[in-house]
């Protein structure tokens, strides 16, 4: 099957379906660029800063669970992430699930913890099972 008739499937499901939920997990805000837990990229050296060089951590995720760092360091990093959380843009591909949902019944269980589903759906239609970035607590 070519990709425009996976399309085409996926619409007719959407419209017949009475009810859709909807799981979305890191892949859907890698395929917005958003790369900087994965790898070194000019987001993730903007939030890391010189915590990239000094730990040798080239990814977000990798310098969150980085033993080295000092517990100011984490929360400088975190900072920096959430700032970068509440600027950043929001991704396409999450308006565009948005407009295939609208006037549907649907809810949202996401992994992701970067808030993006939030932009563009109702509080009440997102479970962020692992957590949301819009909330940090301090150990």
């Amino acid at each position: 099957m070519v990709a425009q008739e996976k399309i085409d499937l996926l619409r007719r499901k959407i419209e017949e379906a009475d009810a859709i939920v909807v799981g979305g997990a890191s892949g859907m805000s890698a395929a917005s660029g958003f790369k900087f837990y994965y790898q070194d990229d000019e987001v993730y050296r903007m939030i890391a800063g010189s915590l990239a060089d000094k730990y040798k951590v080239y990814n977000f995720f990798d310098a969150f669970y980085c033993p080295k760092m000092t517990s100011g360091e984490k929360w400088a990093l975190m900072l920096r992430l959430n700032k970068y959380i509440y600027d950043c843009y929001t991704g396409e591909n999450y308006k565009d699930l948005a407009e295939l949902l609208e006037g549907k019944n649907y809810y949202i269980a996401t992994t992701n913890q970067d808030t993006q589903f939030y932009r563009v759906f109702p509080a009440d239609k997102v479970t962020p099972i692992q957590g949301d970035w819009r909330y940090w607590q301090c150990d």
